[in-house]
């Protein structure tokens, strides 16, 4: 697999965030219901995808699946299509955190030319019981500096 350098939209974040410099990576096929009638996958379906690749980064983790997290704002950059049977990779990475919110960075990549389908990001804010925005507790700071220290992109 190529580097994440070689593979980087143009538009991918950089600076001295306390996330991850690396992608985690998704590798899937588009299914049947994510078409629209040409044959192409819908444009809301990118956002669906990119979710679940957050959730799955999430799990990896080893954050509760009971944490609530709510999308607070979402950007999607569509680059070019994907079509039926179409292969790509998903490429997610925490890039950074505040008190209260995770921010995120999406890319879908269509295999096996690498060629970018769709750039995005993803704030999404840590609620308490009654689903107001909370402080992201010192644990979960640690579990993912513990994940950082463990994981490369190989």
């Amino acid at each position: 697999m190529r580097s994440s350098a070689s593979l980087a939209v143009n538009n991918r974040l950089t600076g001295g965030g306390k996330g991850m410099s690396w992608f985690y990576e998704l590798e899937q096929e588009v299914r049947e219901y994510e078409l629209d009638q040409l044959g192409l996958v819908n444009h809301a379906t990118y956002s669906n995808l990119c979710e679940y690749g957050t959730y799955k980064l999430l799990d990896k983790i080893g954050f509760d699946a009971h944490i609530k997290l709510a999308v607070s704002e979402v950007t999607i950059k569509y680059l070019s299509p994907l079509k039926r049977k179409d292969k790509y990779v998903l490429k997610l990475r925490l890039y950074d955190y505040s008190t209260t919110r995770f921010f995120f960075e999406d890319q879908i990549l269509r295999l096996p030319d690498y060629k970018p389908v769709v750039w995005g990001t993803a704030t999404l804010v840590l609620l308490d019981e009654k689903l107001r925005p909370t402080r992201i507790t010192p644990f979960m700071i640690s579990q993912f500096n513990k994940f950082l220290q463990t994981h490369t992109n190989n």
